[in-house]
């Protein structure tokens, strides 16, 4: 199970974000990492959501389509995404029409994602 987590250098105000099964561990490497350069900084760990298996898998591109289980759209809506943007619809229409966002609306008309319809 892996978790997202959040490392703040609150010296430097640098923010790590990472995801890993075990965040106290890479915190750590964070805190030998700085004392090994003689910096003086001060590290906070932040712990995020557990993602399941399938989740992982899934951002890793292990599914395509609507077998992805983060997927909130169908094949269809993408085929009618792009056809209305052909025929004269702005992004910002689809993205109010189907509910999604306008830069998910762009990657799907320059197939930066959906790329296998």
């Amino acid at each position: 199970m892996h978790q997202i987590y959040i490392i703040h250098n609150i010296i430097y105000n640098k923010i790590y974000v990472g995801k890993s099964a075990n965040p106290i561990k890479r915190w750590i490497k964070h805190k030998n990492i700085a004392q090994s350069k003689r910096k003086r900084e001060k590290f906070y760990l932040h712990r995020g959501r557990k993602l399941s298996e399938e989740r992982c898998a899934a951002r890793k591109g292990k599914f395509i389509g609507e077998k992805n289980p983060l997927v909130k759209i169908s094949e269809d809506v993408v085929i009618s995404i792009r056809n209305k943007y052909k025929n004269g619809f702005t992004k910002t229409q689809l993205a109010r029409e189907y509910k999604v966002g306008r830069t998910q609306v762009r990657r799907i008309i320059n197939k930066e994602s959906w790329k296998h319809i």
